[in-house]
């Protein structure tokens, strides 16, 4: 992947963005945009940035979001997952979709039920893509996304 930008995203409102080279040091990162509107001028300003051709990877997530939450909730979240799809389309940006075990598996990360709740998992990830990249400005929403940004990026997953 070293010959492409690398654009991984993590859907979802508390989710985010990474990007950069496969060659980079390190990724850039956005928390996710509140609006489809808004996810295309990001992802449209990074395309025009890029030095090399974008391949987005993005998360690929089914419709349960979690225990207790209302159904409209996971309509929302499909719909905004939706969005995010049609966004890069509509850029012309190829897609790879990974399921979440498997890029936090080629990482070597574990799963969520080896930690005590879904905010002590969250704390993992982001501690460990601070350990990979300690200058990029890493967040609870933006963990993720330079976690699958640095599994592309290593080739650990592939288009």
């Amino acid at each position: 992947m070293q010959q492409h930008t690398i654009l991984a995203i993590d859907p979802g409102g508390s989710g985010g963005l990474a990007w950069g080279l496969g060659t980079a040091a390190s990724p850039a990162t956005a928390n996710m945009p509140a609006n489809a509107s808004d996810l295309a001028s990001l992802v449209d300003a990074i395309d025009a940035e890029a030095l090399a051709p974008i391949h987005a990877f993005v998360e690929l997530v089914g419709g349960f979001i979690g225990k207790g939450q209302p159904g409209s909730a996971m309509f929302t979240f499909g719909q905004n997952y939706g969005q995010i799809l049609g966004v890069l389309a509509a850029l012309e940006i190829p897609v790879t979709l990974i399921r979440p075990q498997k890029w936090q598996a080629a990482m070597s990360l574990g799963n969520s039920t080896t930690h005590a709740s879904k905010s002590k998992w969250k704390s993992h990830l982001a501690t460990r893509a601070k350990q990979l990249y300690p200058k990029a400005k890493i967040t609870l929403q933006t963990a993720d996304a330079v976690l699958i940004w640095h599994a592309a990026k290593t080739e650990r997953i592939k288009p």
